[in-house]
């Protein structure tokens, strides 16, 4: 007959480090890394706000700059997701936004380019919006 694999094998392929995870599970783990990024990042704007001397009405500028573009973001995003990029599109599409956003904030060297990092997370930050999306289809 044909050789029978070694027990030690069959053994090792059904523990659960060789299972492929549950989906709960990942998007459960992809929500704390959201919320790791956004509460390790956000705290250090108004320190970067203050070293390029931005007070008063313009920082709510620069805030409701993020709002808007949330607003604009989860729309396009939204039909995009809809028609083309999918729910896991949509995820992969965030985070990268989320990420090269966070690079620019600690990266920034002028008031402009902390602008174009909240434009950048507003327009591409809907993270939670896709993982709501996917929880309810589990």
């Amino acid at each position: 007959g044909s050789p029978k694999p070694a027990p030690f094998l069959s053994i090792m392929c059904t523990t659960v480090w060789m299972r492929r995870p549950d989906p709960k599970t990942i998007l459960v783990l992809s929500i704390f890394l959201d919320v790791l990024s956004v509460s390790l990042v956000v705290p250090l704007l108004p320190g970067k706000y203050r070293q390029y001397q931005l007070t008063g009405w313009k920082y709510g500028m620069v805030n409701s700059v993020y709002s808007l573009t949330q607003i604009v973001g989860g729309l396009v995003l939204g039909i995009a997701s809809d028609r083309m990029l999918g729910r896991k599109g949509l995820l992969l599409v965030s985070f990268a936004g989320a990420a090269a956003s966070y690079a620019m904030v600690a990266c920034a060297a002028s008031l402009e380019i902390l602008v174009v990092s909240r434009v950048t997370v507003g327009l591409t930050k809907q993270s939670m919006t896709a993982i709501s999306a996917m929880m309810t289809e589990l």
